[in-house]
């Protein structure tokens, strides 16, 4: 129980306890098996807390974190702010995207950890609604000790305009009404969206229609 009545430190956070902490050459340490969770040394420790020698570099800490964005937005957006810390006091941190980065569409600044737009053709929803990207995070203390997670990007869908491009059809003059004249070519980037038809000029003496359902002139 040596330990649990410590005063607070100096800067108000929690008494450092060594209760239930690992004493320095004990078999336990670095004896674990690695399940993914942060650890010091070569392997986890066996035990509720991981040994910390006197001064030791510890690597940074961060979790997977998710940032939401429109589909098309501007390079130079902001996503979000990558969130990480370093239980050693002082040190700076460096972020990197390893992976997930796919037609390079986001960058991060190494300083701050702002997430940024680099490539806006790379935002399309219908192609890639949400990225995985990997971020590494690395301080400067002795060993460059570093560690990384998940920032998942999801698209926000918008609604796009349609395309339809300039076309030509050919009728032979006196056709009779009702001749089918052609149909106007006409697509949608959003899947499942219906299109509407319509002519607005050019249409001297009403002389063609078009199915507003089909696009049939």
């Amino acid at each position: 129980m040596t330990g649990l009545d410590n005063a607070r430190q100096t800067d108000g956070s929690l008494p450092v306890i060594p209760f239930m902490h690992l004493a320095s050459g004990s078999d336990l340490i670095d004896a674990g098996i690695n399940v993914g969770i942060p650890y010091n040394g070569t392997a986890p420790d066996l035990g509720a807390f991981e040994f910390v020698s006197t001064g030791a570099n510890l690597p940074p800490v961060i979790a997977n974190q998710s940032f939401s964005i429109s589909e098309n937005s501007a390079n130079g957006t902001t996503v979000g702010t990558v969130v990480a810390s370093d239980p050693n006091a002082g040190q700076t941190l460096t972020y990197s995207i390893l992976s997930g980065n796919t037609s390079t569409a986001f960058a991060i600044n190494s300083t701050t950890g702002v997430l940024t737009v680099a490539n806006t053709t790379a935002l399309n929803y219908e192609t890639t609604p949400s990225f995985a990207l990997v971020v590494k995070v690395q301080d400067n203390g002795t060993g460059n000790l570093s560690n990384q997670a998940t920032v998942t990007v999801n698209l926000i869908n918008q609604n796009e305009a349609p395309t339809v491009n300039n076309q030509t059809f050919a009728i032979n003059e006196n056709s009779s009404v009702g001749s089918t004249v052609g149909t106007v070519v006409a697509t949608d980037p959003d899947a499942g969206q219906t299109l509407t038809y319509s002519i607005q000029s050019g249409n001297t003496g009403s002389t063609f229609t078009i199915n507003a359902t089909t696009g049939a002139v």
